[in-house]
């Protein structure tokens, strides 16, 4: 059996970038693009951070959220989003 069209939609008028998305995807597909568990895109849902619709008793996310949740930005790469590592235990700890 084939699988299903998928409603798509052109991110941008440029023909030379013409890659066609989905509107949404299920929380099933959004595991398998992403890499993450559904447990962490559940909690992004709750937590606001990914968006979603509800069609009957189906919850889909809007793909742009997303994927604004696995572009990389260029602040968070900066030194102070570095968190510091914790001392080794049983290492005996300096003072400053």
């Amino acid at each position: 059996m084939r699988p299903p069209k998928l409603a798509t939609y052109s991110s941008s008028g440029n023909s030379t970038n013409n890659i066609e998305q989905p509107i949404t995807v299920t929380v099933a597909t959004a595991c398998k693009v992403s890499g993450l568990g559904p447990t962490s895109i559940w909690a992004r849902i709750s937590d606001g951070t990914l968006s979603t619709v509800q069609v009957g008793r189906r919850r889909l996310i809007q793909y742009e959220s997303l994927l604004r949740l696995l572009t990389p930005t260029s602040s968070a790469h900066g030194p102070s989003s570095q968190r510091q590592a914790r001392p080794r235990k049983g290492s005996k700890a300096v003072a400053p």
